[in-house]
């Protein structure tokens, strides 16, 4: 056996003072993702979302009401998403007044309140992290580092500040794994962990499907996952192994179905129908979507997406170590499995819950790959990925801190412990200085060369709000969208048209000009799709949105004014 595997038994301590520093980091990193749910902007896709719960407390189907005719939908991609999260702010919004029961409101007001449901599900998402950490690793205070390293991978907080599409189903998803992990606990069979394995699943469930049915795939594979190295586990003449597999089998089919009644209570004109249910599954890996997002310098098309996209993006849009106590923890995993320590009593229970991991990073990212899936605007679309991500990094770094602490070197020990408070504070600081646009964060080698011209930043346009006031019109002719070729009159600005040139510099629009708006930092190229290149001609750019970041400046939204 290798020297890595033999202390099954030893479990590394956690300084104090790192404790406290990843208890500093998740508190700077919630006040961050409260302050941008009030003062960030709203997003492309938001007021969609609202016109689908207006449609849906008026028809039943979670869907604009322009496209229901006679009870049947006639939107193509239709059925992708479901109502769960959206009714979860709505029933706040009323309580708080912001809405009544039968309106959705498209005030400020109202999308604040969205956005701090949205943060309420990033806080689920860090404690499903934290509990499953404190499962495998056996200590809280291995939970309370992975906490913080999830909140110190800026792309979550970014998008827990306002995404009511792809941040729930990431914290639901995270529920729902740590449902599965505790379905391989040797102590399934006792009430504690018997109750967590299936209220964490029917909750995941509720909460992740109940805003993209399809996730119901990736969760049912990451169940399955936990059954069947269960049984692997478990020998044929262990009456006491049988009994945890049948305690495992009620946990995981009881706490299932109740998530999927739940569903079926909320939702069930999707949920009873079984055939919608799959052309759910089939159009949100193709969805119809025509653009091209800028990666790496090149801009790839969204449908189908090249292979190397989601590589390149959580490449770039992750810390560089936490990717690499990330990639530690596979290489264990898999170095163990090839030498069938999944059989082993120690690593063995350890290795259950990291193929659980595994599942929630990987699968479904690889089905979207092999599948040839529309992937645009990031990595928002596989967010769900992050909190995997920051459970495999703490487990890389327990397995590190195991291993100098066993060999008798308190100087690595020390080293470690250094790498790691520094990726916390060095993350959460840099995602400060670009506040509220955290989702835009690029980590410090891809910043060895420009953001701007190279990748997409602001991709949902969140900076709207912050360049309203650089302007003096939003009327339709006076000013236009690059990206879209849209007029800047658009249901996003609505809430904030007020601020409309408040901080313009220079002279009014002459009647032959018109405001042309570049938002996240696209470069205009020959090789740009006509979505990219400008509009108007004779362009200056007179203003922009840009924020620092380590040693580059990111262009949010650019200012230009041009002939007409």
């Amino acid at each position: 056996m290798s020297r890595s595997l033999k202390p099954a038994g030893v479990a590394p301590r956690i300084p104090t003072w790192v404790l406290n520093v990843s208890v500093a980091v998740i508190a700077a990193n919630l006040v961050l993702m409260i302050a941008g749910a009030i003062y960030g902007g709203v997003t492309l896709d938001e007021p969609s979302h609202v016109h689908r719960l207006q449609g849906f407390l008026e028809n039943g189907w979670y869907v604009d009401d322009q496209y229901v005719v006679n009870d049947t939908v006639t939107q193509e991609g239709g059925y992708v998403y479901a109502p769960v999260v959206a009714l979860v702010a709505h029933v706040l919004g009323v309580l708080v007044g912001t809405e009544t029961w039968g309106t959705v409101s498209e005030s400020a007001d109202a999308y604040a309140v969205r956005h701090l449901v949205i943060v309420g599900f990033g806080v689920l998402g860090m404690l499903a992290v934290a509990a499953t950490a404190r499962l495998l690793l056996r200590s809280w205070r291995w939970g309370v580092v992975a906490a913080a390293l999830l909140t110190a991978i800026p792309v979550y907080i970014g998008n827990a500040m306002y995404n009511i599409k792809d941040l729930p189903v990431a914290s639901g998803y995270a529920v729902a794994t740590l449902g599965c992990v505790a379905l391989t606990r040797p102590s399934i069979a006792t009430r504690r962990t018997f109750l967590v394995a299936g209220g964490a699943l029917a909750l995941g469930i509720w909460v992740a499907a109940g805003v993209h049915p399809a996730m119901l795939v990736g969760i049912g594979v990451s169940v399955a996952t936990a059954l069947g190295v269960s049984w692997l586990r478990t020998r044929r003449n262990d009456s006491v192994g049988r009994a945890r597999m049948k305690a495992r089998l009620v946990a995981a089919v009881g706490g299932s179905l109740v998530g999927y009644l739940a569903l079926v209570a909320v939702y069930p004109k999707l949920f009873l129908r079984p055939v919608l249910l799959y052309q759910s599954v089939l159009v949100s890996g193709n969805f119809p979507w025509n653009s091209a997002t800028l990666t790496a310098g090149k801009f790839m098309p969204a449908n189908p997406a090249p292979s190397s996209y989601l590589p390149l993006w959580f490449g770039a849009q992750t810390p560089v170590v936490t990717s690499i106590l990330a990639l530690v923890a596979i290489a264990w995993f898999f170095r163990g499995a090839l030498q069938t320590a999944a059989r082993r009593v120690g690593d063995g229970s350890l290795m259950a819950g990291v193929a659980v991991i595994l599942v929630q990073a990987f699968f479904l990212p690889w089905v979207a790959i092999a599948g040839g899936s529309t992937l645009y605007q990031g990595i928002r679309q596989m967010l769900f990925v992050v909190p995997a991500i920051a459970l495999l990094a703490v487990v890389g770094a327990w397995l590190l801190a195991r291993r100098v602490g066993v060999s008798g070197r308190p100087r690595a020990e020390a080293g470690l412990w250094a790498v790691v408070v520094a990726v916390l504070a060095i993350t959460t600081a840099s995602s400060a200085v670009i506040f509220p646009y955290s989702y835009t964060w690029f980590n410090a080698t891809t910043a060895l060369r420009p953001i701007d011209g190279n990748w997409t930043a602001d991709v949902e346009w969140q900076s709207s709000r912050e360049v309203l006031p650089k302007i003096d019109s939003i009327d339709p002719g006076r000013c236009a969208i690059i990206q879209r070729h849209t007029d800047c009159d658009r249901d996003q600005v609505t809430p904030f048209s007020n601020s409309v040139g408040a901080k313009v510099l220079g002279p009014p629009l002459r009647p032959d000009e018109m405001w042309r708006l570049a938002y996240g930092g696209p470069a205009v190229r020959r090789d740009a799709p006509m979505s990219h290149r400008p509009l108007g001609h004779d362009c200056k750019r007179v203003d922009a949105v840009t924020r620092q970041l380590f040693w580059r400046t990111v262009t949010m939204t650019a200012v230009e004014r041009c002939k007409r």
